[in-house]
């Protein structure tokens, strides 16, 4: 029994001094994770008609190394009324998920914006921290859009009557020479001024849903960003039975950014959307020289070759990316820029399928352990690293407590 009491000092006395070696070693070797920060902007449309603005489809993502994520989604902005169906969401250690279900409402307009009908708006937002990392996702979307004459058409006062005016007098000159096909351009323009007075759409616009979304993995932080195009109708002859006279169909738009987390390096892809414009066959016919259809690519313009003031042109940005003093890097995915009916009051302005991303990371860095105090005594002063006395003279009492207990039970045996 005795025997056994000294063995089981002398492996307390082990253990502790390993544990007082090996520790410090264990915490030199922790490392801190590198800080980082990505964030992700998308918008389906910013629409100007007759110089009155609005954008729709609108979403935001971003997350930090916190972590923390949050995102925005947003159905439409509109000025001097604010945002219409906005969903957020936002989340981090003490809340580690933050979901809004989809939320759809119906589009308000300033009672001095007649030309426009919107359908409904949704957006939805997420954000979550799961395992120490952040991701945020936002959706938004409005279905369709219809730039509308109806309301001014029937007004002889309104200011916007005179744009819509000089728009239907300039397709004469448009059918003047669809004479030569044999057809009667007098009879053809007064049916579409007469379908334009029934349906009222001068411009009809199915717009795609925008996204953005921020992630993260023990290696890689991610921001994407993507618009899903478009397809815009300029004058709709719908009661006519006929084709618009153009149609522009816009790609979808992306964007990403990837931040190598253990280089701090970042890395950038982008997708700028491609355009394609189709001409209803009457009217290809009667613009002999105009191709169609006719594809568009990034750092392109193409003008449709109407006469004014209905001539409509394209321009199709491609990407960009930089990094800036602070060393966080940003991509873009211009929008496609259309200006439709130029000739009227400024006409129809469009900028579909815009991204952009942004994204930054610090290098890993080791843990770095406080200094103790300086200790100082007569004769002696100590600075800076970690000293080992009281290492010695813990060692020293375990060592002196173990053969004090052995040479105890040696004496009690001798005794028997």
């Amino acid at each position: 029994m005795n025997r056994s009491r000294s063995r089981f000092a002398a492996a307390v006395a082990a253990l502790l001094a390993t544990v007082l070696l090996v520790a410090p070693a264990a915490r030199a070797d922790t490392t801190l994770p590198g800080a980082y920060n990505a964030k992700a902007d998308a918008t389906a449309l910013d629409l100007t008609v007759f110089g009155q603005g609005l954008s729709v489809g609108l979403t935001h993502a971003d997350n930090a190394s916190e972590p923390k994520a949050a995102a925005t989604g947003i159905g439409a902005l509109i000025p001097g009324l604010g945002n219409q169906t906005e969903e957020s969401a936002e989340a981090n250690l003490q809340q580690p998920l933050d979901q809004t279900t989809p939320g759809c409402g119906p589009v308000t307009l300033p009672p001095d914006f007649p030309v426009l009908d919107l359908s409904t708006a949704c957006a939805d937002a997420m954000a979550k921290v799961e395992n120490q990392l952040p991701l945020s996702l936002a959706n938004a979307s409005v279905a369709s859009i219809d730039v509308n004459g109806n309301e001014v058409l029937g007004q002889a006062t309104t200011p916007v009557n005179q744009p819509i005016g000089e728009l239907l007098t300039g397709l004469q000159p448009v059918f003047d020479a669809v004479n030569q096909t044999g057809i009667d351009a007098n009879s053809l323009l007064n049916q579409i001024v007469a379908a334009i007075t029934q349906d009222g759409n001068l411009v009809r616009i199915s717009l795609g849903p925008s996204r953005s979304e921020t992630s993260a993995d023990s290696a890689i932080e991610t921001a994407k960003a993507a618009a899903q195009g478009a397809t815009i109708q300029v004058l709709p002859r719908d009661t006519l039975g006929l084709a618009p006279v153009a149609t522009i169909d816009v790609g979808a738009s992306g964007n990403t950014i990837n931040i190598d987390r253990a280089a701090g390096k970042a890395t950038v892809s982008y997708d700028p959307a491609l355009v394609r414009i189709t001409l209803a066959p009457d009217i290809a016919a009667a613009l002999a020289g105009v191709p169609s259809p006719v594809e568009v690519t990034p750092g392109q313009s193409f003008c449709l070759g109407l006469p004014a003031p209905l001539d409509s042109c394209i321009t199709v940005a491609g990407g960009s990316s930089s990094t800036d003093a602070n060393g966080v890097t940003h991509a873009e995915a211009s929008a496609v820029s259309l200006h439709l009916l130029t000739g009227v009051q400024d006409g129809i302005r469009l900028d579909l399928a815009k991204t952009s991303v942004e994204g930054v990371g610090a290098l890993d860095t080791a843990r770095v352990e406080a200094a103790p105090p300086a200790v100082e005594g007569p004769g002696l002063a100590r600075t800076g690293g970690t000293s080992q006395l009281p290492l010695v003279a813990v060692l020293f009492g375990l060592g002196f407590a173990g053969v004090t207990l052995s040479r105890s039970a040696r004496r009690r045996e001798l005794l028997r």
